[in-house]
């Protein structure tokens, strides 16, 4: 066993792992859901009481003795933990239940869900708990559908509009249920469901992290798709608008232009891009809230537009600027007296 240091009965995570017979990851991960609680040391290197690590062993392996009384380095199948996964999905709307009560006590808003939000929370619940009872089921040789299905998950969040961090904090809430549902029924059936749970805790807790990847990644997703929606129909807005929009750049560069700006000017759309502002408007006051400019086409028509622009800002800083242009040629309440007048 690996050289201890502190106290002599406090051991780090690989030496828990040693006496537990599980990876020092699983050994964290049961510290982190409150399984086996660490007696000292530092955030990330958490250290553990010899005792405590006997007293858990005891309750999830009847008659265990000190040493690896889960032999989990063994090929799946040496321990069959179908029953134990029966049992869990047999408690699936239970577990949810539970997640929700969890859920109320870390988020005020969740103790306040109406009937529609608690049936939600529960269906999407159940979606998860399904997830993670697959994993036990499967193994990781199984991981990648159920990786699909979680980032289904994640994409129904985004376009329900919830946060992504309540999307992983409800998927780690349910993971917690899930390993204490399945430590319950092993300390209710013996020896036998212990070995099983062996086999649960060794798929389910290394692999949250993949399965939280795959929730995000499944979420981002789904949000640059309802973004790229959002964008295109704005653009569809914009192309059939009477108005003419234009976009500049911080140096007062036409970035885009949409048709009617284009008509207005009697150029094409794809002849605006590229040019100064005040090549085609002659003077400009860049990024004055509302003006008015005459302009002469090429065609000899005369107009008089009436600019509106906003400012585009990034990180606190304007990187240009979105500008609407009108037609008031004629209008007698925009009429105002030529310079040269």
């Amino acid at each position: 066993m690996s050289e201890r240091r502190g106290r002599p009965d406090s051991l780090g995570a690989v030496e828990a792992g040693e006496v537990l017979g599980l990876a020092p990851t699983v050994v964290v991960a049961l510290a982190d859901a409150g399984y086996v609680h660490p007696s000292d040391g530092p955030p990330g290197d958490p250290r553990f009481a010899l005792g405590d690590l006997k007293a858990f062993q005891a309750r999830v392996v009847e008659g265990a003795t000190v040493g690896p009384a889960w032999p989990l380095s063994v090929e799946d199948g040496a321990f069959d933990a179908s029953e134990l996964v029966a049992a869990l999905e047999g408690r699936a709307v239970e577990i949810g239940n539970r997640a929700l009560a969890l859920l109320a006590t870390l988020l005020p808003e969740a103790a306040g869900y109406d009937d529609a939000q608690r049936a939600r929370f529960l269906t999407e619940a159940v979606d998860r708990i399904e997830a993670i009872i697959a994993l036990c089921a499967r193994g990781p040789q199984g991981g990648e559908p159920i990786e699909l299905d979680l980032a289904e998950i994640g994409a129904d969040a985004a376009h329900a509009g919830v946060a992504l961090p309540g999307v992983l904090l409800a998927l780690r809430l349910s993971r917690d249920v899930v390993v204490q549902t399945a430590i319950e029924i092993s300390e209710a059936r013996g020896r036998h469901w212990g070995l099983a749970l062996s086999v649960v805790l060794n798929r389910v807790l290394p692999a949250i992290d993949r399965l939280a990847d795959a929730a995000a990644r499944g979420y981002w997703e789904a949000v640059l798709e309802i973004e790229a929606e959002s964008l295109e129909r704005y653009r569809n807005v914009v192309e059939q608008a009477t108005d003419g929009v234009f976009e500049l750049d911080e140096s007062g560069v036409v970035r885009y232009g949409n048709r009617a700006f284009g008509a207005l000017l009697g150029l094409r759309t794809d002849a605006l891009v590229g040019f100064p502002i005040p090549a085609l408007l002659g003077p400009f006051e860049l990024g004055a809230a509302e003006s008015e400019v005459r302009v002469r086409r090429d065609d000899g028509a005369e107009l008089t537009l009436l600019l509106r622009q906003f400012e585009r800002v990034r990180e606190g800083v304007v990187v240009g600027w979105d500008a609407v242009a009108r037609d008031v040629t004629g209008d007698p309440t925009r009429a105002r007296p030529r310079p040269d007048a």
